[in-house]
């Protein structure tokens, strides 16, 4: 089908095909989705559209199969990897896991700084160890 005759089949009955993907999915934006893949899907098949038979019928077929289609992978997906939410608590716990590793990681940056300025003559580690105590300690 060429870009025309998609055009054509948009303005005359788009809004159909809307609806079906909007009952298939019972969601706004995978109805879009489902919606735009079905047009694409019909520009990219290679033959020309009869107007004498049923038009509409193809596009509804599309969407139903790209659907359907859609089903089994997701169904494919959650039997190798299943997908769930987190609640609030565990949500909270890894971001503080987070905090913990931050707060690792700038212990072992002060050690090594620390270990730095002890090679220093003596007369510039006394400046740099109060300033970076001041900064350790968030001043």
């Amino acid at each position: 089908m060429d870009a025309r005759e998609i055009e054509k089949c948009i303005d005359d009955f788009g809004t159909d095909i809307y609806r079906f993907c909007l009952k298939l999915c019972a969601d706004k934006e995978d109805a879009e989705d489902l919606y735009q893949q079905t047009f694409l899907k019909a520009l990219e098949t290679e033959r020309t559209l009869d107007w004498e038979k049923n038009p509409k019928a193809l596009f509804f077929s599309l969407a139903h199969n790209l659907w359907k289609s859609d089903r089994r992978k997701q169904a494919r997906r959650n039997t190798i990897a299943p997908c769930s939410n987190f609640d609030d608590e565990t949500e909270t716990l890894l971001h503080s896991e987070e905090r913990i590793e931050e707060g690792y990681l700038q212990k072992e940056l002060i050690t090594k700084v620390r270990q730095i300025i002890q090679t220093l003559p003596e007369k510039f580690q006394v400046p740099l160890d109060g300033f970076h105590r001041q900064r350790s300690r968030g001043k």
